[in-house]
């Protein structure tokens, strides 16, 4: 809400509670003052009566500056006119009494209610002697409950919107805890989901790098040139992965919307073409076939994508080894993407020391987030199945 808005709003409560004031005194004015009903032996004169009245107008409008003085003052003031035109100021001590209800605590509340309930003593004693005292006891404490029953009115008033204003306070700040806590959830799994991230960027970087490495050293002493050509992919695999990871960390300093809005590495299906050089100066075999037309995706599901291959592949340099062969079969329809990752086996068994034993795992974690499906099997007489079904559309995503 902006400055201007508060400023129009709090200029409306005052118009409307002055209303309200208004509209009390004249109330009070006709049912406990003699200023429309004077007796028929006397006509009084109304200054004194708008005196007091105006004095209580007053106060009321000054009462949300000095609460417990103005309740004291408009008692104090109701028992000046009592005594001395007759004049029981009632509705502006009501209304007191529920501004009080509003805006006090209960133990200030109680001594508005003590001094009120005093002033109602004197109304009653003021009536009793302007009669003489000629009134019993009974119909004495009948009209002072009458008046305790008015003053009580305008203090349930109070003490009711007091509580009302309590109850939507407390959901307020229920709704606020509820904000932060589903603002803390988010944070964690995101943090949680860069984590996978940065898990897949190191286990796979450091994976292509020791078996790229391991390749170059095998042909180093019968083909230097291509051993270099080699060694060259281990630092661009060594130098992407690296501005990966700087990237994951940069994000994890963010706040939550940033962590959303920021793509945590370039792994979009883009970056495929670099991942098949990767893995084929690894001495592994593949081949990608695409079928169908691209689809805009959801980041997450490419991010998905590409480590559904990413893993798959990076699996059979680490357990089939060189000399491995692997299809890769991208399929696109206007509501999913199939992939198939099919290694025909054949290498030299691999370095299976360097697996973490999570990629699976965290792979059908990330396949699952997307709302998509996975399989993975090997298959007879030797080789390895992959196949994931993801959605292309963005509303599908968590």
């Amino acid at each position: 809400m902006t400055h201007q808005a508060t400023e129009h709003d709090g200029t409306d409560r005052r118009f409307r509670y002055t209303l309200v004031v208004i509209a009390a005194m004249a109330y009070d004015l006709f049912m406990f003052s003699q200023l429309f009903t004077p007796p028929e032996d006397a006509t009084p004169s109304p200054v004194p009566v708008l005196v007091f009245a105006t004095t209580a107008a007053v106060l009321l409008l000054l009462q949300r500056r000095a609460l417990r003085t103005v309740l004291l003052l408009l008692c104090l003031n109701s028992i000046l006119a009592t005594f001395t035109i007759d004049y029981q100021s009632l509705m502006p001590l009501t209304l007191g009494l529920a501004v009080a209800g509003i805006h006090l605590p209960l133990r200030s509340q109680l001594l508005g209610y003590a001094a009120a309930a005093g002033t109602a003593a004197a109304w009653v004693y003021a009536t009793d002697s302007a009669y003489d005292f000629t009134y019993d006891w009974q119909t004495l404490i009948g009209v002072y409950v009458l008046f305790l029953s008015m003053l009580a009115v305008g203090a349930s008033v109070g003490w009711a919107i007091q509580l009302t204003r309590r109850e939507a306070g407390r959901r307020l700040a229920e709704a606020d805890r509820e904000r932060a806590e589903a603002k803390r959830v988010a944070v964690s799994e995101e943090r949680q989901r860069v984590a996978r991230e940065m898990h897949d960027t190191v286990a796979h970087g450091v994976s292509m790098m020791t078996l790229i490495a391991g390749a170059a050293r095998a042909i180093m002493a019968t083909d230097r040139a291509e051993a270099n050509r080699v060694l060259q992919v281990v630092i661009d695999t060594g130098t992407r992965t690296m501005s990966e990871l700087r990237l994951l960390l940069n994000v994890l300093r963010t706040d939550t919307q940033e962590m959303h809005d920021h793509p945590t590495a370039p792994s979009g299906l883009a970056a495929l073409p670099e991942l098949v050089k990767s893995v084929k100066a690894a001495g592994v075999d593949v081949t990608v076939h695409h079928e169908g037309r691209s689809y805009p995706i959801d980041r997450k599901v490419e991010a998905a994508a590409f480590h559904v291959i990413s893993e798959s592949l990076t699996n059979v340099t680490k357990h089939a080894g060189v000399g491995a062969r692997a299809d890769v079969s991208v399929e696109w329809t206007p509501r999913q993407i199939e992939i198939d990752v099919q290694d025909h086996g054949n290498g030299n068994g691999g370095n299976g020391s360097l697996s973490t034993g999570n990629g699976l795992i965290g792979l059908r974690e990330r396949v699952a987030m997307v709302r998509g499906t996975l399989d993975a099997h090997p298959t007879l007489p030797h080789g390895y199945h992959v196949h994931a079904t993801l959605p292309t559309k963005p509303q599908a995503v968590f």
